[in-house]
């Protein structure tokens, strides 16, 4: 038996030392090695490395959802809107021998109700009955850009803005807050100075509109085109983009902007004689039979200059700032932002303005001039209670010739009423508590008054020209009465 035990076990040892030797002779198959993610600390916080790179990425955004009310001045506006938003933001960075390269793509999805929709537009425009207004969905790419060293091209916040209404849950109206597709060059001299100089999108700050369709310029469209009355600025295809250029500095003490902007004026209005020889300017491919085309209205070039700064005041509280800034427009009411007619609406009359008239005598662009001067102060009440106070002046000023009446030669009644001048006044407040980190729930009211200063006939139907057509008629105007609306809102936002 003991024999029997012995063959056993070597048998069995015999075989395990064959295993062992003809599994030494194999392969060994090793564990690949786990390329985690690291966090890459460089650019601030929440950046990490994309694997088996050194490019750093940040993914950040946010979920909005507001409820305004709008004070209604008919029964059919709407006095109530909801808008829920959400944006993602996609930030990547990766350092190179000629400085960082930076990708930014931010894409906004949103959808509207009520007033977010019409704020009055739709019901003031509707000839019947207006019946109410249907959600709206929007996709888009809100910026999205490429950083190379000092280059900058894509879509961007203007280089020509400063405070862009920051922190605040309206657009004021004499606030510059504008995305537009660049390129530019930006150069920077240390100690927090530099100097960018742009080229932007010219169609982004368009501005135009017909007299006879805008609220402040009550009336009616040209029905004779010989008729002496303003006409519209029309413009042509965009020949050249704007030139938009800022010196800015940024210290301890806060920044300070000095911006500019240059704007092409192309219009497509015609210049016309007739068989009988009366000059006219006319709407593009309105000319009629026995017209005599002398050639287009000749293009100018409109202007916008703008100064802010910015004071951080810690020694109110931590995070306390006031935002001062002013900017004049000639011919390029967009960089003013008052030609925003849906930003904001008070009573019945609407913002719907044009950036140059056409002189109805010379037939010569009279560029539209606009000012407006606008701040803010951010207190901290507390580390996670803030309100911001704001408000804005506006002014839009037309040439003479764009308030002239035109009389229909045929009935002798006054068909159009031209531009009038105006002014906007507006203020706000709102109040926001973060109760945790990302969190904020706030509360907003705002004031809006319009103040028209143009003039028009005292009496609709009233003839005005002293000698027939071709006379430069005779200063019977009044002043419109002002109006003004109250607008309040209530916003949650989760940042991430």
């Amino acid at each position: 038996m003991k024999l029997v035990k012995s063959l056993l076990l070597g048998s069995a040892a015999g075989l395990f030392a064959v295993a062992g030797a003809q599994a030494a002779d194999l392969p060994v198959m090793k564990a690949a090695p786990v390329d985690y993610v690291r966090v890459c600390s460089t650019y601030g916080t929440g950046y990490f490395f994309l694997p088996g790179t050194d490019t750093c990425m940040r993914v950040s955004g946010f979920l909005r959802a507001d409820y305004l009310y709008l004070e209604p001045f008919r029964r059919d506006f709407d006095a109530t809107g909801f808008r829920a938003r959400g944006r993602i933001n996609f930030d990547v960075r990766q350092a190179t021998e000629y400085g960082l390269l930076r990708t930014f793509v931010r894409f906004q999805i949103q959808r509207n109700t009520g007033t977010f929709v019409t704020r009055g537009q739709a019901a003031l425009s509707s000839s019947g009955p207006f019946l109410g207004s249907e959600p709206t969905f929007l996709a888009e790419l809100d910026q999205g850009y490429i950083q190379f060293g000092g280059l900058t091209a894509g879509r961007v916040q203007s280089f020509y803005d400063f405070w862009a209404n920051d922190d605040i849950f309206t657009t004021l109206l004499g606030v510059s807050d504008t995305k537009n597709e660049v390129l530019a060059y930006t150069a920077t001299f240390g100690n927090g100075w530099s100097a960018t100089i742009a080229i932007e999108d010219g169609t982004e700050r368009r501005a135009i509109a017909l007299p006879g369709t805008t609220a402040v310029a009550t009336g009616f469209d040209q029905v004779d085109p010989f008729q002496l009355a303003p006409q519209a600025f029309t413009p042509g295809g965009e020949r050249m983009p704007d030139v938009v250029g800022n010196i800015r500095v940024e210290q301890a003490w806060g920044a300070a902007q000095l911006s500019a902007a240059l704007h092409e004026l192309r219009p497509t209005n015609l210049l016309v004689t007739n068989n009988a020889g009366d000059f006219a300017v006319r709407l593009p491919g309105s000319a009629l039979a026995g017209d005599d085309v002398i050639g287009n209205v000749d293009s100018e070039y409109g202007f916008a200059i703008q100064g802010g700064v910015r004071f951080n005041l810690p020694m109110i509280a931590a995070g306390d700032q006031l935002w001062l800034q002013a900017s004049f427009a000639s011919g390029a009411l967009g960089y003013t932002n008052v030609d925003d007619f849906t930003a904001a609406r008070a009573g019945t009359i609407r913002l719907n303005q044009n950036e140059a008239t056409i002189n109805p005598v010379t037939g010569e662009l009279e560029r539209t001039d606009s000012f407006s001067v606008s701040g803010k102060f951010l207190h901290y009440w507390l580390p996670n209670l803030r309100s911001n106070i704001f408000g804005a002046y506006s002014e839009i000023d037309y040439d003479a010739s764009a308030s002239l009446a035109g009389v229909d030669p045929v009935t002798g009644t006054v068909v159009n009423f031209g531009f009038n001048d105006l002014r906007i006044y507006e203020a706000g407040a709102n109040l926001i508590w973060s109760p945790v980190k990302g969190l904020d729930i706030g509360v907003e009211g705002v004031y809006r008054r319009l103040d028209p200063k143009g003039r028009q006939p005292e009496e609709f139907g009233q003839t005005i020209f002293a000698n027939g057509v071709g006379n430069v008629p005779s200063p019977l105007f009044v002043s419109r009465s002002s109006q003004d609306a109250w607008e309040a809102r209530l916003r949650i936002q989760r940042d991430f």
